[in-house]
Parts: structure tokens; sequence; C-alpha cells
């Protein structure tokens, strides 16, 4: 499953285009890209109409629910190595 990051650098461009596709400044689409932020479910039928379906909204939803679940298994390591 191809991830946001992926689709985007697949071409030169598609940031900036997307970005204006959602009004959203390419900064704020770059924070999204490198997971500084989750994309927004509000987004995200926007982004599957502008991929012409290569990400869909139930595999962007999947992708980050598999981010969260390991966030949170590297913070219970972490917790439980520093006690």
């Amino acid at each position: 499953m191809k991830t946001l990051k992926q689709w985007l650098d697949e071409e030169v461009g598609r940031s900036k285009d997307l970005a204006a596709h959602l009004c959203v400044s390419v900064s704020t689409l770059s924070q999204v890209k490198n997971k500084h932020r989750p994309i927004p479910q509000d987004w995200m039928p926007y982004i599957e109409e502008f991929t012409s379906g290569e990400l869909t909204v139930a595999g962007m939803v999947e992708m980050q629910a598999k981010g969260k679940l390991q966030a949170r298994k590297r913070r219970a390591k972490s917790k439980a190595k520093h006690g």
C-alpha cells in the first residue's frame, strides 16, 4: 500500500498541486506528508479523488491506525526501559 509521502514524491509538483486542491499551504501539506501531523479525515475523500483512487480513504485510515499503534508500542517500550 502506497503512502501519501510516496505518492507525492513520485512526481515533481504533486505537493503544490494537491495543496492547491485542498486549499492549504504547501507547508501544511508537508507537515502531513512527513507525519508531523496526521492526515485530516476531511481531506481524505479529496485526496482519494485527486489521486484517482491510488490512495483510498480506507488505506489512509489503515495506515494512520498502524502508525498510532507503532507509536504506542514505542512509548510503552521506552517507558518500561526508563521506569
